[in-house]
């Protein structure tokens, strides 16, 4: 009677304790790197902007020897004047790339976290991309220009799924015009040059 209850209760129940204490041992690192300026000439194309502007990329390390898993947040993006003439406004969606296909107007995305599988041992970088809000693509440079020419700034932010952190959003993404100087602090800053 001892023996099942040794080898039947505690010993599968030792083994299950063991093995959840294993898989939560390693460490996940993850290295956020944005660029630090952005010369406003070279998001033209062809006289329109860009579909796709690269800002930075997130390299994420497994220094453990079991597969992990991690979750990037959505980004939002902001057009900011430092000087504050002008109110902060959307400047588009920010999408992650794994080396899949950077956004083109011939496919259609939605901005969505990304869940990141990184092998034992395994480096992997992610990408990452400003989408041009949706107004932007119909002005040319110097349209953009004259209207959007007094932001020196973009402010990339990840964006909150608790709408009790803003209580002036009840869904899980909420906008530039809801940010507070925390949020702001605590954001990527990239300066526009002309």
């Amino acid at each position: 009677m001892r023996f099942k209850i040794i080898f039947g209760i505690i010993l599968p129940l030792l083994i299950i304790i063991s093995l959840t204490f294993v898989v939560n041992l390693g460490q996940v690192s993850v290295k956020k790197d944005f660029i630090k300026q952005i010369v406003l000439n070279e998001l033209f194309e062809n006289g329109n902007i860009k579909d796709s502007i690269k800002v930075g990329s997130i390299t994420i390390s497994n220094n453990y020897y079991l597969p992990k898993r991690e979750d990037l947040k959505v980004l939002g993006v902001c057009l900011r004047d430092t000087k504050g003439n002008v109110q902060i406004t959307e400047a588009g969606t920010l999408e992650y790339s794994e080396g899949d296909i950077p956004y083109n107007k011939d496919y259609k995305y939605t901005p969505q976290d990304r869940s990141v599988q990184i092998k034992g041992g395994e480096t992997k970088t992610v990408q990452v991309y400003i989408r041009p809000s949706y107004d932007f693509n119909y002005l040319n440079s110097t349209q953009l220009l004259d209207r959007y020419g007094d932001y020196d700034e973009l402010v990339i932010f990840e964006k909150d799924d608790s709408p009790n952190n803003y209580p002036y959003t009840n869904h899980r993404n909420y906008y530039c015009t809801d940010l507070d100087s925390d949020a702001l602090n605590n954001a990527v800053h990239i300066k526009l040059v002309l």
